[in-house]
């Protein structure tokens, strides 16, 4: 335990034990070990925005509508570069090293092939469009 400490306090500059314990984390009742200044921040700012969705939810609902306007019009931009980037990401991982990384066990082999999950998804994706077409007139449009 002590070298964890020291190889996470000492880029930080914090020597002793008691410092780094003290600068990490303080006891907080029934919570156990939590950053005191984190946990009351957090609290203040949950508990405001609950009392504002409580008392004021129609000037919710039309405050959370703007901003999700402005946002969309001023950062949507960052929005489809994001959505790029992240594509690069994944495509890059899956032809480096990482992309023969197992998930599972140690030795265990997978269940399904390349083309059966390749199956699988492209045959749900129609399920999924044929039976919930939003886009159909005179339907009910459902949510999952």
């Amino acid at each position: 335990m002590e070298d964890i400490t020291s190889a996470v306090t000492e880029p930080l500059g914090i020597s002793g034990e008691d410092d780094a314990q003290s600068a990490v984390a303080k006891p907080l009742g029934f919570l156990g070990q939590v950053d005191a200044q984190l946990f009351w921040s957090t609290l203040i700012l949950v508990s405001g925005i609950t009392l504002w969705v409580i008392f004021g939810a129609d000037n919710f609902s039309k405050s959370m509508s703007a901003s999700q306007s402005w946002f969309s019009v001023n950062f949507g931009w960052s929005f489809s570069l994001s959505v790029a980037f992240f594509i690069i990401f994944l495509v890059w991982a899956a032809f480096s090293r990482y992309g023969d990384i197992p998930l599972g066990q140690d030795g265990d082999l997978p269940e399904f092939s390349y083309t059966s999950w390749i199956a699988f998804h492209v045959c749900y994706d129609r399920y999924d469009y044929f039976n919930h077409n939003p886009f159909e007139k005179g339907k009910e449009v459902r949510t999952k």
